[in-house]
């Protein structure tokens, strides 16, 4: 099963170790999650500029 997630440049820590959230939920790859997220990634490039937001994929394996 594939899945995807949006991630962004974080531009605040939010846990006490310092780490940067800055991916979404994993959901799976579906056509309409990839339109809409896709559709949100184009919307963050415009306003935070290219490269601020991308898609991550990832493969399960099922047993």
């Amino acid at each position: 099963m594939r899945e995807i997630r949006l991630c962004w440049t974080a531009i605040r820590t939010t846990r006490i170790d310092g780490e940067i959230v800055e991916c979404g939920t994993w959901c799976a790859d579906t056509e309409s999650s990839r339109k809409e997220l896709s559709e949100i990634l184009e919307a963050g490039n415009q306003v935070w500029g290219a490269g601020s937001h991308w898609l991550q994929e990832r493969v399960l394996e099922t047993l």
